[in-house]
């Protein structure tokens, strides 16, 4: 109806707004902006409630209000006067108002609108009207609204909020606009997302009873927080209180540890600052150098280094960063050797095991070191007296094997390792040092005691030493024992007059199959398996057929001619039997390639085995 006076007997559209008769005669601003924001056209209706009022008095002063809005034309919204008792009329408004125009009356928990809000009372209504057709096919679909900027998007979301049921109790003074969130693509920082989480990851393998992080992302520190103990080193220390984290104060250039101390260390995207004055810390050109140093000088034998910076093209992006070729820190890390290098690339790709020297041309990418300090020989190593000679400067003398388990440990990516005849344990420890659990093979006696000690220093660690010989038939055997004990062995060794190896006695020593352990508790399935047991490697693989083919650990050997020949097969038997559960062959060279082993000569005595 058009601006009429009625009585409850009418009927309303489908919006009602309820205003009180008496204020709105008194605050003719309330009517005269609902009228800007809606005409007859609309499906809405503004009940103009009088409550126990005189109706000719109250319909007359209606009447002269409505006229002075401008609102008794044809084209005026649709209103409709109710001038009952309260008795009648405040159920019929509690029922059917959607909305109430006033500016402090109330009217159950009805949202109230005034001449300031009016705008969220029409957007309310659209939103009523909508939802009303919603099963109604529409005639034609409307277009998304179209924003110029974020902050009118920012404004249409918080009216239409604000005009939904239960929104209205939004005030202005608790805004607090975000702005672009709303982008279908997640604005990721590529360097800090994938180090963080390549850091978390080596770290969870590694395992380190304790770790210290100097000066990177608060966030990440927190998250280790999880898997062990953390001291988070910065000149500016987190005041924070919770478990398993300690905030200390310190520079990278001068950090609170004594020289290799620390078994765990991580610093990412920090060095690169050091020097330029961006955090108020002294110009030095030699800022980022003198921070690599403090960091290595802090690690310990066989402890890590985490370690991310930009790569690329060197240069000085003053005061932002440095950007350093990937080849000149691992200079600069002198000390410590590469256990595994992650790239993100100037696309924001990431990726591990990758070659440092293929980064040298990027822009601005992130590199990621994962380093170790080498164990040495003494007083970290123990060395029976018979095998000094091996281990001279403090490495073992088949450098070119070392070289290749490390990368076996890095690429097999968490697990056990099996260190099948382990000798005085230099690769049992290797691995303990890598954060693995290892579970170490050595018959003889004496020499099992050197793996227990070395094996030992890492506390806490889930570490193991069998003292039995490993082959394919499970019970006991004599072994053979050398002047070098290395080369003990279950076959007598025929050896020509004069050689200097000389046997020296024997002992009785149990024998196990990897079969009958792998599975059972404590012996979880192996990654990595290691094999040097002076001519029983085929009897090993045999024993161990059904843990080679269920869990596909990958392998490093000892594949020499004169050993297999004691043991009375050829070494292409050890080829055989690989391939026969499922596994390549390949043979490491002098040079340190993998190479097929099919005619090479005796200059080649380390076989790998990988699961096809």
């Amino acid at each position: 109806m058009s601006a009429t006076v009625a009585n409850e007997e009418h009927g309303t559209r489908s919006f009602v707004t309820v205003a009180y008769a008496r204020e709105l005669i008194a605050a003719p601003e309330l009517l005269g902006a609902y009228a800007e924001r809606f005409t007859q056209s609309d499906d809405a209706t503004l009940v103009l409630y009088a409550p126990d009022e005189d109706p000719a008095l109250a319909a007359a002063a209606l009447r002269a209000t409505l006229a002075r809005a401008g609102c008794d034309d044809d084209d005026a919204p649709d209103f409709m006067a109710l001038i009952v008792p309260a008795a009648e009329g405040d159920p019929f408004v509690a029922s059917a108002a959607h909305a109430l125009l006033s500016h402090s009356g109330k009217l159950g928990t009805v949202p109230r609108f005034d001449e300031t809000t009016v705008d969220r009372l029409r957007i309310r209504a659209e939103s009523a009207w909508q939802s009303s057709l919603a099963a109604v096919p529409a005639a034609q679909p409307q277009p998304e609204p179209t924003f110029s900027s974020d902050e009118q998007r920012f404004q249409h979301d918080l009216a239409a909020y604000r005009a939904m049921p239960g929104g209205e109790s939004v005030r202005d003074e608790d805004l607090f606009p975000q702005l672009g969130d709303w982008r279908e693509v997640h604005e990721l920082d590529a360097h800090y997302f994938h180090q963080d989480t390549w850091a978390a990851n080596r770290i969870a393998e590694l395992r380190p009873a304790g770790h210290v992080d100097v000066g990177s992302r608060v966030d990440l520190v927190g998250f280790l927080t999880a898997m062990t103990e953390v001291t988070f080193v910065d000149i500016r220390p987190l005041q924070v209180d919770i478990e398993r984290l300690t905030c200390v104060e310190g520079s990278i250039l001068d950090l609170p540890f004594a020289d290799q101390s620390l078994e765990s260390v991580s610093c990412l995207h920090v060095a690169e600052h050091i020097g330029l004055g961006r955090y108020g810390d002294p110009l030095d050109p030699a800022g980022s150098r003198k921070a690599m140093a403090e960091l290595q000088r802090v690690v310990a034998p066989g402890g890590h280094l985490l370690f991310s910076g930009p790569i690329g093209r060197p240069r000085v992006c003053f005061n932002a960063h440095r950007i350093h070729d990937p080849i000149a820190i691992l200079e600069l890390f002198g000390e410590l050797e590469l256990v595994e290098f992650a790239v993100v690339d100037d696309a924001g790709r990431f990726a591990r095991h990758r070659d440092p020297a293929a980064c040298r041309e990027l822009s601005y990418g992130c590199g990621m070191f994962l380093l170790r300090r080498p164990l040495t020989a003494a007083p970290h190593f123990e060395v029976p007296a018979d095998m000094a000679w091996a281990f001279e400067g403090g490495e073992f003398v088949e450098r070119d094997v070392t070289v290749l388990f490390d990368a076996l440990l890095a690429e097999s990516d968490g697990g056990a390792v099996y260190d099948v005849g382990a000798n005085c344990g230099w690769f049992a420890v290797r691995a303990a040092g890598a954060g693995r659990p290892v579970r170490a093979f050595e018959p003889v006696p004496a020499t099992a005691d050197f793996a227990e000690r070395n094996l030992g220093r890492f506390a806490g660690a889930d570490t193991q030493v069998l003292r039995a010989a490993v082959g394919d038939v499970p019970g006991s055997a004599t072994i053979h024992l050398y002047s070098s004990s290395g080369n003990n062995s279950l076959h007598e060794r025929a050896l020509p007059p004069g050689h200097p190896l000389q046997r020296t006695g024997e002992v009785e020593v149990s024998v196990v199959r990897l079969d009958d352990l792998v599975g059972r508790d404590g012996y979880p399935a192996p990654v990595l398996i290691k094999i040097d047991v002076e001519g029983a490697e085929l009897a090993v693989l045999r024993g161990a057929r059904e843990t080679l083919v269920r869990d596909r650990p990958l392998i490093v050997m000892e594949w020499a001619e004169s050993t297999s020949r004691d043991a009375g097969h050829g070494r292409d038997a050890i080829v055989a039997e690989l391939r026969s559960v499922g596994y390549t062959a390949l043979a490491l060279t002098p040079d340190g390639e993998l190479v097929a082993p099919e005619g090479v000569g005796d200059e080649c005595g380390t076989l790998v085995g990988r699961p096809v």
